[in-house]
C-alpha cells in the first residue's frame, strides 16, 4: 500500500473511532441517567438536592426574669458569665452545606454531564486496557505456534486453547480495574460515596449485559428466520 493510501486508511480508522466513541458516549449517558434513577428508586430517594436544613438553636425563653434557661451556659468555669453563648457547637449537630446532597441515593446528573462522565471513563479505560494488554503480552512472551503435524491434528486446537488461557487473566484484570476506576470517576463527578458509585456502576454493567443479550437474540432470530 502506498503512502497516500495508508494515510487515508489511518485517517478513516481515526474518524471511525471518534464517531463510534461519540455515539457510545451519547447512549452511555442515557444508560447512566437510567441507572442513577433506578438506584434512587430502589433506595427510596428522589436524587434531587433540596435546600439545606440548619440546626435551630431558638428556644422559648420561659424562665423567670434573671434566670438562665436550663443548660444554658453550663460547663463554664467559675467566675465566667453564665449567660454567655456557648463557645463550641454541639457535636451532634453538624453544620449543613448549602446545595449539598444528603439523601440515601445518588444525585442524578444532567444528560450533558452524564455523557461527559461516560466519555471520560471510556478514554481512561482505553488507556488502562492498552497498558494491561501490553504488560500482559510482555510477560507472556511471543506466542509460538507449533508446526502442523498431520499425525497429531489436536496440536492446533491445544495451541488455540493455550493462547486463550493467557488472554483470560488479562481480560479479568482489565475488567476489574476498569470497573473500580469507573466507580471512582462516578464518586468524584456525581459526587457520591464510593460504595454507592460501585452499585450504580454495577447496574450499568447489568443493563449493558441485558442489551447485549437482546441484540444477540434479535440477530440470531433474524438469521434463523
Amino acid at each position: 500500500m502506498n503512502a497516500p493510501g495508508a494515510g487515508a486508511a489511518i485517517g478513516g480508522m481515526i474518524c471511525g473511532f471518534v464517531i463510534g466513541l461519540a455515539i457510545a458516549a451519547l447512549i452511555g449517558g442515557l444508560i447512566l441517567k437510567l441507572c442513577c434513577s433506578l438506584f434512587n428508586k430502589m433506595r427510596g430517594d428522589s436524587g434531587v438536592a433540596g435546600p439545606p436544613t440548619y440546626p435551630s438553636y431558638d428556644q422559648p425563653y420561659d424562665q423567670p426574669y434573671g434566670q438562665a434557661p436550663a443548660g444554658f451556659g453550663s460547663g463554664t468555669p467559675t467566675g465566667a458569665n453564665p449567660y454567655a453563648a456557648p463557645s463550641t457547637m454541639p457535636a451532634s449537630q453538624p453544620t449543613a452545606i448549602p446545595g449539598a446532597y444528603a439523601g440515601r441515593g445518588v444525585p442524578e446528573p444532567s444528560y450533558g454531564k452524564a455523557v461527559g462522565i461516560v466519555l471520560l471513563r471510556a478514554v481512561i479505560n482505553q488507556v488502562i486496557g492498552f497498558i494491561i494488554g501490553f504488560v500482559g503480552g510482555m510477560a507472556a512472551g511471543p506466542a509460538v505456534a507449533p508446526a502442523p503435524n498431520p499425525q497429531r491434528p489436536d496440536d492446533a486446537f491445544q495451541a488455540m486453547f493455550d493462547s486463550m488461557g493467557m488472554q483470560v487473566p488479562i481480560l479479568i484484570a482489565s475488567t476489574l480495574i476498569s470497573f473500580f476506576v469507573g466507580a471512582a470517576i462516578l464518586k468524584l463527578m456525581l459526587p457520591t460515596s464510593y460504595g454507592r458509585a460501585c452499585l450504580v456502576h454495577l447496574l450499568e454493567y447489568c443493563v449493558y449485559i441485558v442489551i447485549g443479550i437482546i441484540i444477540f437474540v434479535a440477530i440470531f432470530a433474524l438469521f434463523m428466520a
